[in-house]
């Protein structure tokens, strides 16, 4: 029922690891919304490519950093939390902080070869979060809250998120005349924010995660009894 799905959705917000990553990754999307938009644009003004041009430099530094990003980040946290439950967050707050860094050094870069090295390193960053942030998310609810709390953390991180931060970074470009200067003043201190956001959840991991084995352990005992 409607209640029985709302009494649901609080009980995983009162869950600080969720917190945490939830509001981390939404202030992630809120720069990867604006970025995704704006980035062929940037690169067009900035280095004088032709539209399309910009738009395949642009997305192919996206595309292949995401990708590296995104398997990268499972493979550190599998190998770092069978022995550091904190790793997986830790892999995702790293990112976020060397993103901020490498998407400021991208925007100062003044030819588009300096640019595409820091930009591609950024993007990598920018996506170590997905896999681990994913099974952190999965390790602290029980097995039939785990489909909800994906859902509940794409909702919030997309409206909350991505779904208006191009228009907030075209007012600011246009407000400022420089879209390079927008992106800089925008998206590496929200960035920052995300890691910091991210970091009040590593003390509640470990007690998080024991709550839900005992949870689902005293759950599943008349079951097998």
């Amino acid at each position: 029922s409607g209640d029985a799905n709302l009494a649901a959705l609080k009980r995983l917000l009162a869950i600080p690891t969720v917190r945490a990553t939830i509001a981390s990754q939404t202030l992630l999307f809120w720069v990867l919304g604006g970025l995704s938009v704006f980035l062929p644009l940037y690169v067009h003004r900035r280095f004088g490519l032709g539209v399309g041009s910009a738009a395949t430099v642009a997305g192919g530094v996206l595309v292949v950093g995401g990708l590296i990003g995104t398997i990268g980040g499972g493979w550190l946290a599998d190998r770092f939390a069978r022995h550091r439950p904190r790793a997986s967050l830790e892999v995702g707050i790293i990112g976020m902080v060397a993103g901020a860094v490498f998407v400021a050094v991208s925007l100062l870069a003044s030819s588009l070869t300096l640019w595409v090295a820091p930009a591609l390193l950024a993007t990598v960053g920018l996506y170590l979060y997905s896999a681990p942030y994913t099974a952190v998310s999965q390790n602290v609810v029980i097995p039939s809250l785990r489909a909800s709390v994906v859902m509940l953390t794409l909702l919030i991180a997309h409206l909350v998120g991505d779904s208006w931060s191009p228009t907030a970074v075209g007012f600011l470009s246009d407000s400022m005349h420089n879209l390079g200067a927008a992106l800089l003043v925008s998206a590496p201190p929200v960035l920052l924010l995300a890691a910091a956001t991210a970091a009040t959840g590593l003390r509640h991991i470990a007690a998080d995660t024991r709550a839900m084995e005992e949870e689902w352990a005293g759950a599943s005992a008349p079951a097998a009894s």
